[in-house]
């Protein structure tokens, strides 16, 4: 009996500092546990508002774009693309919607960390059945800089792995940009 009131105590502090913080408590009862995140259909939700090119992860709570943006550009130039989507004079159905931004390195990651690995062991995939398009391979810029903020870090989707890289580098780098959690 202990036990169950133990549990009712929790439950409705969680509820009453979720309230305080306004944080929306259906949607954080609708995260899941990341130990629960493989399953791709339930995992992720595409977006109907966003015409259907924005996807909504269940495990984090963030808003990531369907497509990933393929291109050789600097790091100052995919943070202001993906800043760019806020604008009220932007087109394209992610546009006007505030808050787009570079993930952080985590961010990215974790939509690696529960995916598909490849019998060499080399090669983590997104998991199986997931809704994003575009290529997924190479690095992709983050918005996670270096102490002295001269670099970068970028995530590579081949091999799950990280570097530094200077921010004016633009060979082979895409951009993959995100809404929600904390910028």
């Amino acid at each position: 009996m202990k036990r169950v009131w133990e549990k009712v105590f929790w439950g409705v502090i969680f509820i009453f500092l979720f309230s305080i913080l306004g944080v929306d408590t259906a949607r954080a009862q609708a995260i899941k546990s990341w130990s629960q995140s493989n399953n791709a259909a339930q995992r992720f939700a595409i977006l109907a508002e966003y015409g259907n090119e924005a996807v909504l992860d269940r495990t984090t709570g963030l808003i990531w774009e369907r497509n990933v943006s393929v291109s050789n550009i600097t790091w100052e130039t995919a943070r202001t693309a993906c800043l760019g989507r806020s604008h009220p004079l932007t087109t394209g159905p992610t546009a006007g919607s505030f808050g787009w931004r570079l993930p952080k390195f985590e961010e990215i990651a974790s939509l690696f960390a529960s995916g598909d690995v490849v019998p060499t062991g080399l090669l983590v995939l997104l998991p199986s059945g997931h809704p994003f398009t575009g290529a997924f391979g190479g690095n992709s810029w983050t918005i996670t800089e270096s102490a002295d903020g001269t670099q970068a870090r970028v995530f590579n989707g081949t091999v799950y792995s990280s570097e530094f890289i200077p921010k004016t580098n633009s060979v082979g780098l895409n951009f993959w940009c995100v809404r929600g959690g904390a910028n």
